[in-house]
């Protein structure tokens, strides 16, 4: 095809020359009747035969041997022979050329000398009008409010008055407004926070006023619309907030410089305009500030004359203020743009004249360079720049008369607006010359042909020759030029008409192999369509089939979020009624000496169940990527005890049967998300407790290396470390068939000795989904009959990676009693109002409830509360339109109570609405006593209640400070369901105990000792936790962190207010 395409450009390029050569041949045929005879033509038309490859090139004919006269006169008599044309041109061309060349110079640079004197006289002259025009819009404003109140140096304290009465004020400024041109809105605030303005919109006595009003009071502002000062009849809206005239820049302006200030530049919302605002403080001679009185002052009169200054065809001036930002403009471009649906002001240096962008940015450069002495006021820079229109004179003016206003008028005028008249007239010279010399010239032709009749006899014979043959006899010619002439014209009529006819035949063989090309090209090119159809469709299939695994694809993702919220809705739903059982077990459970078996089955119940819905909710926040990584500093093994603590009360097991082994390499505090890893490690260890068999449970920790199959999310680097948890059981073992379903969703499988009913399915998935969320990977190694080893590798940073946090020793607790709040309780469930309003008025608050949103609103307004509980899913009004109606009516007559959401949906989408709604606390449901006891003592810390020192149930408020209750009352269900009683004996075992162990750790002494304290700190620590001796267990921990010995002399108190609590809670429940 290469080939094809070269071999036809050739032949194309061979065709075009002989076509040229022939039409140039056809030309000098006819030249023969149109009379044209000059040697030139006759080379020229040689020269493009040969080119053809018809004829070799030729030069200049030689002079054939002739018999006449002139052939055998003397050689150096021909060659003294002068052109004719030469000798006649020449005088003519020089007396007419010289002398307007002359002119026209002479003209243009007298002209342009001219223009550098009118260009700075005409900028000039334009920047003292425009700057006049600005400092009579400005004017105004700065005489009306000095005239209305002077300075303090000038100030009479008795026109204050007017000032201080609203009424009399008003009308000051309706006769200020009428009596103006360009102020038509004055307004005053005072420094109480009150507020005068009338703005007559237009200005004239005639047009009716806004009046803004709003009182020291802090009632919202009121705008009326009158004609006369003090009409109130007609109300234009009351606004929706107080309006905060103190802190308007226009406010703190005039307060902080004690002057007539003026505010930058800003898009006015109501007109669209540029406005800057005048103002005045209002101080007496003593010096007391009373407020401020201002003027908005439009700049739309000042664009407009601006707009209306005729500078020249292309000349430009405009105003720019201190910071660079345009004021006005006689271009078509306005001050501001709207970007995004926001008014901004427009930059000079950004500005879409090229004028505008060039004169800004050498003034900006100008206004930064040092000198040695300022610009006197009003003085005029001048300069000379380059545009795209050329060069440019521009001159700049600062407007410094009016005090507080630093603008600068801008003038530029290009040079071709004044050159233009004098380029036209040297233009017109030189045209004129033109003619002059066309003129010359033809009157040179003229008396050429009026001498030189050889010429003209020769031109004649010429037009004689019809056949194409020259004459049989050429007149004697004169001149040298025309016998060349003679001689050349008649060979070339020869050789001419011999190569018109080789042309002919050779342009008719190419463009016969020019025809058969176009016909070969024709046919490739229709096969080289057909494939590129073919393409095309196989292109339309694929993106069909494309479309369509998208669509799939986007069905799959709303299948998966439509679960997600369904499973979220669900156990939102279920945790209402849980609510109800748990707060009820526990309430009759504390009430009750003895409870019944069955009462602690029912409350065992109920937490199972509130574990499943737990469990299924967590399912559905991890599936749907709603879980973030909190990540925090912990010690490892309080992880680990934590974990235990939840299994062994959850399962009733003795600490002996789970063994623990820490590898030495193991850091002893990690930074990582501990709720995430304890909930790992409860499910898995509660798992094998229950597939154990009885047998002990094993759980080691060590450090492992990087697993080969990372996820490829992870944010492992290389200050990262792998640590590995392993739980093996000595169970039954899980056959290979099994492993492949294990981790799936709702899966379970049958293990002889188990209740397969027990559990939802969820518990392996949601820690499969957990290792993912932490960066790890969940692993199982089992075999039927041997056993299984749960273990998940998790990376955590190193020691060094860790972010720094204080080492501060934990709070200890004491057994202050509960402070007594004034509470109301908002629950539209009956049975839910009346438990939480019972576990509420156990703890001895003061407690109201309603049951709607409405209710609520109306009884904060009657009443004073502390703290208001609101359940987010009220009918009607809900929870959070609520809190928002309650942050509304802040007054500073009554501050807001404090809000909290009681939900049974914990996500963290649930917590960032209530936080947004106004909520300082978020509880979800079902809320124990434990919870509420913890959130009354917050509030109570926020609001600065004191601690009522009255008696009350003492050993009620010392036992829920120090003493896990839940923990002790599931250690007494336990007992119930055993052979033999153990509590008691447990309980009064570890009184002994702990009173032996504090005697030792006083005799230690620091800091010889400190690992010895710290050692039996920790054991300490564990047996506490272990009877629910929270108080003293958290006092242990501060110890065992940072033992000093003030913390050591602490430990007294509180272990002997520990053990007065386990001794009531001990007489009180054991007692029968």
């Amino acid at each position: 095809m290469a080939d094809l395409s070269a071999h036809r450009r050739a032949i194309a390029a061979h065709l075009q020359r002989n076509k040229s050569a022939l039409a140039l041949a056809n030309a000098v045929s006819d030249a023969r009747y149109t009379g044209a005879p000059t040697f030139m033509s006759s080379l020229a038309c040689r020269a493009f035969v040969a080119a053809a490859g018809a004829l070799p090139p030729v030069t200049a004919p030689t002079a054939e041997p002739s018999t006449s006269a002139e052939a055998t006169q003397d050689p150096t008599r021909s060659s003294k022979k002068l052109r004719l044309r030469t000798l006649l041109t020449l005088p003519f061309v020089a007396l007419v050329c010289v002398p307007a060349l002359v002119i026209a110079g002479s003209s243009l640079y007298a002209g342009l000398k001219a223009v550098d004197v009118l260009s700075q006289q005409l900028i000039e002259d334009i920047s003292s009008r425009v700057e006049q025009a600005a400092v009579h819009q400005l004017e105004e404003a700065s005489i009306t409010l000095q005239s209305a109140y002077p300075s303090q140096a000038h100030a009479f304290d008795g026109s204050i008055g007017t000032f201080t009465d609203r009424d009399q004020l008003e009308r000051k400024l309706f006769e200020l407004t009428s009596q103006t041109r360009t102020t038509s809105y004055l307004f005053y605030a005072g420094k109480d926070g009150s507020f005068v303005g009338v703005d007559r919109g237009r200005a004239g006595a005639l047009a009716a006023a806004t009046v803004r009003l709003q009182k020291q009071s802090g009632e919202p502002r009121k705008i009326y619309s009158s004609r006369v000062p003090l009409d109130r009849s007609r109300l234009i809206e009351t606004e929706g907030r107080i309006y905060d005239a103190v802190n308007r820049p226009w406010y703190r302006g005039a307060e902080a410089e004690r002057k007539l200030t003026w505010t930058p530049i800003y898009v006015s919302f109501a007109s669209g305009a540029l406005v800057t605002t005048a103002s005045q403080p209002i101080i007496t001679r003593d010096g007391t500030f009373h407020g401020v009185l201002a003027a908005d002052v439009e700049l739309s009169e000042l664009s407009a004359f601006v707009k209306s200054v005729n500078v020249s065809a292309n000349g430009i001036a405009f105003i720019i203020d201190e910071t660079g930002y345009l004021v006005a403009s006689s271009t078509t471009e306005a001050p501001f743009r709207t970007v995004d649906g926001e008014q901004k002001r427009v930059l000079a240096s950004s500005s879409e004249s090229d004028l505008v962008r060039t004169s800004s940015n050498w003034l900006m450069r100008e206004i930064a360079k040092p000198r040695a002495h300022p610009h006197d006021s009003g003085e005029v820079r001048l300069a000379v720049l380059e545009s795209s229109l050329g060069s440019v004179d521009v001159a700049s003016r600062d407007i410094t008369r009016i005090d507080g206003v630093n603008w600068r008028v801008v003038v530029a005028v290009p040079r071709t607006d004044f050159t233009a008249s004098i380029v036209s007239s040297a233009v017109i010279t030189f045209l004129v010359t033109l003619a002059a010399l066309a003129s010359s010239l033809l009157l040179g032709l003229w008396v050429l042909r009026r001498v030189t009749g050889d010429v003209e006899k020769l031109e004649l014979a010429t037009r004689l020759g019809a056949d194409g043959m020259l004459p049989h006899q050429i007149p004697e010619m004169r001149l040298l030029e025309t016998g060349k002439l003679a001689d050349a014209f008649r060979l070339m009529i020869g050789k001419v008409q011999l190569a018109l006819g080789t042309i002919r035949s050779q342009n008719e063989q190419l463009s016969n192999i020019n025809t058969e090309l176009e016909q070969r090209v024709v046919r490739r090119t229709q096969a080289l369509n057909d494939r590129n159809d073919l393409l095309s469709r196989e292109v339309a299939l694929r993106l069909s089939v494309e479309q369509s695994l998208r669509e799939a694809s986007e069905q799959a993702v709303k299948t998966a979020d439509a679960k997600a919220k369904f499973l979220a809705m669900l156990s939102h739903e279920l945790r209402t009624p849980l609510q109800a059982i748990i707060g009820s077990s526990q309430m009759l459970t504390n009430r009750l000496p003895n409870a019944p078996k069955e009462l602690a089955t029912l409350d065992a119940s109920a937490k199972s169940m509130f574990a499943l819905v737990d469990g299924i909710l967590s399912y559905s926040r991890l599936e749907a990527g709603r879980v973030a990584l909190k990540p925090s500093r912990f010690k490892t093994t309080d992880l680990l005890d934590e974990a235990l603590d939840v299994v062994t009360a959850a399962v009733g097991a003795p600490r002996q049967m789970f063994a623990v082994s820490i590898a030495r390499n193991v850091p002893e505090a990690l930074y990582a998300d501990a709720g995430m890893i304890r909930q790992l490690l409860i499910n898995l260890l509660h798992n094998a407790h229950k597939h154990g068999a009885g047998a002990p449970v094993s759980l080691s920790l060590s450090v492992a290396a990087a697993p080969p199959a990372q996820p490829t999310d992870s944010a492992v680097t290389e200050k990262s470390q792998w640590l590995r948890f392993a739980i093996r059981d000595q169970g039954v073992g899980i056959s290979d068939a099994d492993q492949v379903t294990l981790f799936q969703p709702f899966s379970q499988i049958g293990v002889a000795g188990a209740d397969p009913s027990r559990g939802s399915g969820l518990g392996l998935s949601i820690c499969r989904m957990l290792a993912t969320e932490l960066g790890g990977i969940i692993e199982l190694q089992s075999a039927a009959g041997a056993g299984s080893t749960f273990s998940f590798t998790i990376p955590v940073p190193l020691e060094s990676a860790l972010p720094s946090e204080m080492n501060t020793p934990s709070f200890l607790p004491t057994a202050a009693p509960l402070p007594k709040l004034q509470l109301l309780l908002v629950e539209d469930h009956a049975i839910n109002r009346a438990l939480v309003t019972q576990l509420l008025e156990s703890l001895q608050q003061t407690v109201r409830s309603v049951a709607t949103g409405e209710d609520a609103i109306d009884a904060v307004r009657g009443s004073t509360f502390d703290l208001v509980l609101l359940d987010v899913n009220l009918p009607g009004m809900s929870g959070l339109d609520v809190a928002r109606a309650l942050t509304a009516q802040v007054t500073p007559q009554a501050a807001r109570p404090l809000l909290c959401a009681l939900t049974a949906s914990d996500l963290d989408e649930d917590r960032a609405l209530a936080r947004a709604s106004g909520m300082e606390f978020f509880l979800p449901k079902p809320a124990t006593l434990r919870a509420l006891e913890t959130l009354i003592r917050e509030v109570a810390r926020r609001i600065g209640v004191a601690v009522d020192a009255s008696p009350g149930p003492a050993d009620t408020v010392r036992e829920s400070v120090l003493l896990d209750t839940e923990f002790l009352a599931m250690l007494l269900a336990a007992e119930r369901s055993s052979a033999a009683p153990f509590v008691g004996g447990l309980l009064l075992q570890y009184g002994q105990s702990v009173t032996s162990e504090l005697t030792s750790l006083r005799a230690l002494e620091l800091p010889q000792d400190r690992d010895a304290i710290r050692a039996l700190a920790h054991g300490m620590r564990g047996a506490a936790k272990s009877v629910g001796a929270l108080g003293l267990a958290a006092s242990l921990e501060a110890v065992e962190r940072a033992p000093t010995p003030e913390l050591i002399e602490a430990l007294d108190a509180v272990a002997a207010d520990t053990l007065g609590a386990l001794d009531a809670w001990r007489v009180r429940n054991l007692s029968a």
